[in-house]
This record gives C-alpha cells, sequence and structure tokens, in this order.
C-alpha cells in the first residue's frame, strides 16, 4: 500500500499533508514560474493518483496565490 509521503515531488515543490488532504506550495519571483512548477508537480500527482485508482474531488480543490501586490490575480481552475 503507498502513503502519501510516496507522492512524487517536483525540484522546488514543498507538500504538506493533514489527514488526506495535500497542498503543493512554491515561491518564485515570476507568476509565470509559480504556475509552471506547480503545473508540473499537478501533472504528476494526476499520474501517481490514477496509479494507485485514487480519485481528486474538483470540488474540493482550489488554487490560491498569495503575493504582495495590491490588484487581484487571476487563475483558471480545471472544471
Amino acid at each position: 500500500m503507498s502513503t502519501e509521503y510516496d507522492l512524487p515531488r517536483k525540484e522546488h515543490i514543498d507538500v504538506a499533508f493533514y489527514a488526506h488532504d495535500n497542498a503543493f506550495f512554491t515561491a518564485a519571483r515570476f507568476e509565470v514560474t509559480i504556475h509552471e512548477r506547480l503545473q508540473k508537480q499537478l501533472d504528476n500527482a494526476v499520474k501517481w493518483f490514477k496509479f494507485w485508482r485514487l480519485q481528486i474531488n474538483p470540488l474540493k480543490t482550489q488554487a490560491i496565490i498569495f503575493h504582495k501586490k495590491r490588484y487581484a490575480l487571476r487563475v483558471a481552475t480545471p472544471q
């Protein structure tokens, strides 16, 4: 049986676990770098979840970007 700690991680990505929840996070100077890193991590995670026959609930999935700018950043979320 696999554990969440077997979840493959990409470079510059940190993962936090709480119960059955996972959080991927990274920091970078440019927003595009953050998007690229997180997308690669999510692609790997999806493969891992499929391998272990686990499902991601899109209703409980969200992307949050924290930044120092005064305007809101828009993030496209999958349907």
